[in-house]
């Protein structure tokens, strides 16, 4: 992980919903925006969260913009799972309660119906929550 004294917050829905970047930008220039990689081969900690309620809440959503996009700056879809796991649960100092499915951490997960490194990168936004636990408890389960 990267260091505690720098921690960076995303949100990756911009990068669908910030159209006006390339036209003021250039095309190259745009490629470098939202430079999600780059801070990633730094070092820099990085997590992500929606912007909600300007964006939409869906972390499913933000995967899907940080791995599905042209330029430099794309992460690969185990990267972009980690800035709202592993690493939101390091930065905010609960990574030994939570983040990964671990023996002995907090039961908070999401079942879904397709595994996101398995499906279209372009289709990642689409796959369907099938359940919420927190705490080891059914928070939702879809009918």
């Amino acid at each position: 992980m990267g260091s505690r004294e720098l921690v960076v917050s995303i949100q990756p829905n911009f990068v669908t919903s910030d159209t006006w970047i390339e036209s003021r930008l250039g095309p190259e220039r745009a490629s470098y925006t939202y430079a999600f990689k780059t801070m990633k081969q730094m070092g820099v900690l990085t997590v992500a969260g929606s912007d909600c309620p300007i964006e939409p809440l869906s972390p499913l959503l933000g995967i899907c913009a940080a791995v599905d996009r042209s330029g430099a700056q794309v992460l690969t879809v185990n990267d972009a799972i980690s800035l709202y796991t592993r690493n939101a649960a390091y930065a905010s100092f609960e990574e030994h309660t939570k983040g990964t499915v671990t023996t002995g951490k907090l039961a908070d997960l999401v079942v879904l119906e397709e595994d996101p490194r398995e499906v279209p990168v372009s289709t990642i936004s689409q796959i369907l929550v099938l359940m919420t636990i927190i705490g080891g408890k059914i928070a939702y389960r879809s009918s």
